[in-house]
């Protein structure tokens, strides 16, 4: 795993490699070497290198494969920025700590679950961005319904727990509904 968190950057796409490289850039401005400012700007990511590695064991495909689907998948969903949102919720109390603790792990969740599902229903020679156009091709009906709820979601100025739990709750009917397409049942058999 140690040799990956340094392809984790490289594997960033979009929204998350901007912040990767704007918190870098800040911590270098601020004196750190240029390997610490980088190990630093990819913590909150190396994180998902236990969920990568948990796909790729139980889906049989190679981790170097697993690890730029993983982050395509993260980017097209918008998954940053609904972290962010989730981190901006209030800390008024416990509860609300909870709260937050609670859909994180959810969402990270959702993200390993959708990257299974289009593990198991595309071919891993299929470069990722492919092989998430063709998962959603199969499952047109409710990505249509995930993607106007996250962009309704996006435009709100403020974002609360309730509209959170909506965003959860359609990522992972997704997820559920890739479950019962041809493709996953015929790549299972």
């Amino acid at each position: 795993m140690r040799d990956y968190a340094d392809k984790v950057p490289v594997a960033l796409m979009g929204s998350e490699a901007k912040r990767w490289s704007d918190l870098r850039d800040r911590f270098m401005a601020a004196g750190a070497p240029a390997n610490l400012a980088e190990t630093a700007a990819g913590v909150i990511d190396t994180f998902s290198l236990l969920d990568i590695r948990e796909i790729a064991g139980r889906s049989g495909e190679d981790f170097a494969s697993v690890l730029p689907l993983y982050f395509t998948i993260s980017e097209r969903y918008d998954v940053d920025q609904l972290l962010l949102r989730i981190t901006a919720l209030p800390r008024g109390d416990r509860w609300a700590a909870l709260a937050r603790q609670a859909l994180r792990s959810d969402l990270y969740a959702v993200i390993a679950a959708l990257t299974a599902r289009v593990i198991r229903s595309t071919n891993p020679v299929m470069d990722p961005l492919a092989r998430i156009e063709a998962w959603e091709g199969a499952h047109q009906a409710g990505l249509g319904r995930a993607r106007s709820t996250l962009e309704e979601i996006s435009r709100q100025e403020d974002t609360d727990l309730a509209s959170l739990s909506v965003a959860l709750r359609v990522l992972r009917n997704l997820v559920a509904q890739g479950g019962t397409s041809n493709a996953d049942r015929s790549a299972d058999s």
